[in-house]
């Protein structure tokens, strides 16, 4: 009831940050209940970066939400879930192969010529 009325005045004006925050507030269980199935990301991050994130997709989804007769939880789930594994996919370093490794790092180089130097 007071999500309804507060949804539909946040919509009439959406630059009242005042009713944003209470509407986040309201939506913050949501946002955890998604970042805890997130069981496997990267050592890198921890699992508040994960609700940072969560909190971020959750704003876009109140910016960007517009009432066309459905829920805005079914909109705003795959907006935070897509936030947050965006920032899974961009903190994972990319592996550089063996091979191309050691073509490319001088200091290998520069050991081969030493040993094939030393030993004539």
């Amino acid at each position: 009831m007071l999500r309804e009325k507060l949804f539909k005045d946040f919509l009439k004006s959406k630059k009242n940050l005042e009713m944003r925050n209470q509407l986040i507030d309201l939506h913050l269980p949501l946002v955890k209940k998604l970042v805890s199935k997130f069981k496997y990301y990267p050592c890198v991050l921890q699992k508040q970066d994960l609700y940072q994130e969560g909190f971020l997709g959750l704003i876009k989804a109140l910016n960007n939400y517009q009432d066309l007769g459905y829920d805005f939880i079914a909109y705003a789930e795959p907006t935070i879930k897509s936030e947050i594994r965006e920032l899974i996919r961009k903190s994972h370093s990319p592996s550089v192969p063996q091979k191309t490794h050691k073509t490319n790092n001088p200091s290998f180089q520069e050991e081969n010529t030493h040993m094939a130097l030393s030993n004539p």
